[in-house]
């Protein structure tokens, strides 16, 4: 494979159009090159397209090769994903403590100075910056996970939120339906609020408990003051002040939405309620790779609809995504590069783009939850079969015959290696019969014949032992365990068998 790579890049305009880019790139130290086949479309790539700059950091793609230095343990043909971060540097504060996405010398989708997005050909990334993608889990539903899946994964695993507080969740979209279905999956009251009514019934499908209209000036009757506030819609400028009237008590506010809109706040209701206004990127790394377990685990997928990666297909998302019409993620696929085993290939490419609209109702709660959590928790301890045949507890049965046959020789040496630890334990002969336990047989006739008395004596000294401890007669009938002794003698025994005797007589005599 050549050493220079050229990429079809897909970037926005200052006019807000779209336009191709074509570039070359070598891989550097710790980089690869990945196909990509998806890429999500995010709301954050519409104020890209606007500035001229590169588009998409939602993407999955297939490792097609390695450079210089990886030690990841990333592999050709591998199914990774790349999100919103691209390098970190791994050394400071933000990377030590498990929040690389905070890193201070990082590269990312707002700091582009590599110029790589997933609405591409293909990327160079860092091979420390990808995540693979769990066996089975669709790549059209994976991409979305990569910025919109660990931005709200990120706030609801937070360290101040608890299984029992109310999770608020202001807006139905991209970010907004993912938080839903991932705070049902964790066992929270989902509060849902949205200026619609028609989205109530997909709402209590994804798994809210509760569903508001809001109108962003007055709390909803009867409303339970909420612990946690995600913000995934857009946020209401005007009346940012009456959204702090839904919290409870220490309650918080995540503005989850890119806005560049000054927000007055007052300070007084924030401060009365020990509120706040906290901020949240995407996830970290650990993050993101705990959110692909999670969603494999749950069976947890994003509804989206699915478009063309091609100049056409690129703004009909755009367009349906700026129109408010999106259900609810767009999801840009790529047919020249899709791998072959994906279940919806053909459905792909025969079926038009409405009618691959993913709407089926998901509550990942049910009444077997518990259950299936105490299965699930068990399947997780299960060894691995790999693990397994590395200890050599199973054998490979994929390894060439010269190996299995060195396996199987292991095996023999490991059982030899037992029984010759086992034998190691034995006792000596000469022990025994310095113990008496076994007859010298290397001894002349007539010692053996003492041995063979001793051992006799010895026997019936301990049957002596034994017979000297048997309790007397007479203490047992003092004791009163017997009435009387059961050996001795009656002295009118034969008196009273004559009189029995003569009774019998008599009884027959007369009865005759």
């Amino acid at each position: 494979m050549s050493d220079t790579i050229t990429l079809d890049i897909f970037r926005g305009t200052p006019e807000g159009d779209l336009t191709v880019e074509k570039t070359t790139h070598t891989l550097g130290y710790g980089e690869i090159y990945i196909e990509t086949t998806h890429s999500g479309l995010c709301g954050t790539d519409l104020h890209s397209l606007s500035r001229g700059g590169i588009l998409g950091h939602e993407g999955i793609g297939i490792v097609r090769q390695i450079g210089p230095g990886v030690s990841t343990g990333v592999k050709v043909g591998d199914r990774v994903g790349f999100g919103y971060t691209h390098k970190v540097c791994g050394n400071c504060e933000h990377c030590l403590s498990g929040r690389d996405q905070y890193c201070t010398a990082r590269v990312d989708f707002s700091r582009n100075t590599d110029n790589m997005g997933s609405i591409s050909s293909g990327v160079v990334w860092a091979a420390n910056m990808v995540f693979p993608i769990p066996d089975g889990y669709d790549s059209a539903d994976a991409a979305p996970l990569l910025c919109a899946g660990s931005t709200v994964f990120t706030v609801l695993t937070g360290p101040e939120v608890k299984s029992t507080d109310r999770i608020g969740i202001m807006g139905i979209g991209g970010l907004g339906h993912l938080a839903i279905k991932l705070a049902a999956a964790m066992g929270h009251e989902v509060v849902v609020l949205s200026t619609s009514e028609s989205k109530r019934q997909e709402a209590l499908q994804f798994g809210a408990t509760e569903f508001y209209v809001y109108n962003s000036e007055i709390v909803p009757q009867d409303f339970k003051p909420i612990k946690h506030l995600l913000l995934c819609g857009n946020t209401p400028s005007k009346n940012f002040n009456s959204i702090i009237d839904l919290l409870a008590t220490n309650g918080t506010i995540y503005p989850l939405t890119v806005s560049a809109e000054n927000i007055p706040i007052r300070l007084g209701r924030l401060n009365g309620l020990g509120a706040c206004i906290k901020g949240s990127l995407t996830g970290s790394r650990h993050t993101t790779h705990e959110l692909l377990k999670f969603v494999a685990l749950h069976k947890i997928k994003p509804t989206i609809m699915k478009f063309p990666m091609t100049a056409h297909g690129i703004r009909d998302a755009i367009d349906t995504l700026k129109s408010g019409k999106m259900r609810y993620r767009g999801v840009l696929f790529n047919n020249a590069k899709r791998e072959p085993s994906r279940r919806s290939t053909m459905s792909d490419q025969q079926e038009p783009r409405d009618s691959v609209i993913d709407e089926t109702p998901i509550s990942p709660v049910g009444a077997s939850r518990a259950r299936q959590n105490s299965l699930e928790k068990h399947l997780q301890h299960r060894p691995d079969p790999q693990d397994l045949k590395h200890r050599h507890i199973l054998l490979d049965t994929n390894a060439a015959p010269a190996l299995q046959s060195v396996q199987l020789e292991l095996e023999r040496q490991r059982v030899t290696d037992s029984l010759k630890k086992g034998l190691e334990h034995r006792p000596e002969r000469k022990e025994l019969i310095d113990r008496n336990i076994l007859p010298d047989s290397t001894v002349a006739p007539a010692i053996q014949g003492h041995q063979r008395e001793l051992e006799k004596h010895m026997r019936a000294d301990s049957l002596n032992e034994k017979i000297q401890h048997r309790p007397k007669v007479e203490d047992l009938v003092k004791g009163g365990v017997l009435k009387e002794d059961p050996t001795s003698p009656v002295e009118n025994a034969d008196a009273l068998y004559e009189e029995r005797i003569e009774e019998e007589y008599a009884k027959r005599e007369g009865g005759a």
